[in-house]
């Protein structure tokens, strides 16, 4: 046998690339598929540039096997034209984008795009025990960057008490800003790794909740009514 080291993290700032794919282009060209462990954002997935030397691949910068963090991407098709993953939603077609993923394996019962033109409309399922993590009608995205601000209207009409709506980070732990049906009322809850927080009661039909993400996963959630925003503590 023979070794060689092909990539390692030397003193890039990409920890443990590992678990990937060689793959060759079309053209020619290689490339290695891997992903990077990094906390509160989970996995992240780069591409390295490979060159084959004496049979072997190797991969990043300068083909040293330290990792790069940019580079120019394929050509595919004689195309560099840049693109991103779709993360805003307008709710204007008649199916979820595929930026879109639920807690579990989905219901078509759980959600319509065509109720209300525009808006998704998501149905109450019932949650045993109230555990998020193991709530499967919860609609999310993965982090599409270290730090991001998500914003979203929500109109809120509960058909029953206990009937719940907001905004979520889901992890090892959780965070939500929600609002809840309780003895008649509408509450504004903040709940924090499962506990519960009554911010005040909503009198509207429909409220804006915004969470900002700092880098190193720091959440800032906030919700306005009519005026300006109510900020929570950070968590």
């Amino acid at each position: 046998y023979e070794d060689r080291v092909v990539l390692e993290q030397g003193g890039t700032a990409i920890n443990g690339p590992h678990q990937g794919a060689l793959v060759d282009t079309a053209s020619g060209g290689w490339w290695f598929v891997h992903f990077q462990d990094a906390d509160v954002y989970g996995r992240i997935v780069h591409l390295q540039p490979v060159e084959w030397r004496d049979d072997w691949p190797l991969m990043g910068r300068d083909q040293s096997g330290k990792p790069v963090m940019h580079f120019e991407k394929p050509c595919i098709n004689g195309t560099l034209q840049m693109a991103i993953p779709q993360t805003s939603d307008e709710f204007d077609s008649d199916k979820l984008g595929p930026q879109w993923q639920w807690n579990a394996n989905h219901q078509d019962h759980w959600c319509s795009l065509t109720a209300r033109q525009g808006w998704l409309r998501l149905f109450p399922q019932t949650v045993s025990d109230g555990n998020l993590a193991t709530t499967p009608n919860l609609l999310l995205q993965k982090f599409p960057t270290r730090s991001f601000t998500v914003e979203t209207l929500m109109s809120f009409a509960p058909q029953s008490d206990g009937d719940e709506a907001g905004l979520v980070v889901m992890g090892r732990t959780h965070a939500a800003l929600a609002v809840r049906r309780a003895g008649g009322n509408n509450q504004i809850v903040f709940r924090n790794n499962g506990e519960d927080e009554v911010i005040g009661t909503f009198s509207g039909h429909s409220i804006k909740l915004r969470v900002e993400v700092a880098d190193g996963g720091l959440c800032a959630f906030c919700f306005a009514e009519e005026n300006g925003f109510t900020a929570m503590p950070e968590t």
